[in-house]
């Protein structure tokens, strides 16, 4: 993210983009893994979500060498053309289908109210 995209229609959607990209490079580089190292993180974040079970130092290491190289991976010409950034912005709002996507205003003001919310309980 650009130190000019303080304006909450291009910062959000630039993070909000640069977040799944880089999750799907992470999720590819797992899938790369050595076979027992892959299996090994997917049966992890399964006993993490079914048993609620600690995370593993291994799991953290394993997934933030993943992240690492998935961020140095990543194609930031795609967040800085607002054609593709809007094409990448309006399919992650409307994941669940269109009916479902928030129009931007809806999700920028919710978005400022939760940033917001902790100061007025101090």
């Amino acid at each position: 993210m650009g130190a000019h995209d303080t304006a909450k229609n291009i910062s959000i959607p630039r993070v909000s983009c640069f977040i799944v990209l880089v999750t799907q490079v992470v999720l590819h580089h797992i899938n790369r893994l050595p076979i027992l190292f892959k299996h090994a993180v997917w049966e992890t974040v399964d006993t993490i979500i079914d048993e609620d079970a600690e995370v593993p130092e291994i799991l953290l290491v394993i997934v933030a060498d993943c992240i690492q190289k998935a961020v140095v991976e990543i194609n930031y010409s795609q967040l800085k053309s607002e054609r593709i950034l809007n094409r990448l912005w309006n399919s992650i709002k409307s994941a669940y289908g269109e009916k479902y996507a928030p129009s931007d205003v809806e999700i920028f003001d919710d978005f400022y109210e939760l940033e917001e919310d902790p100061d007025e309980t101090e």
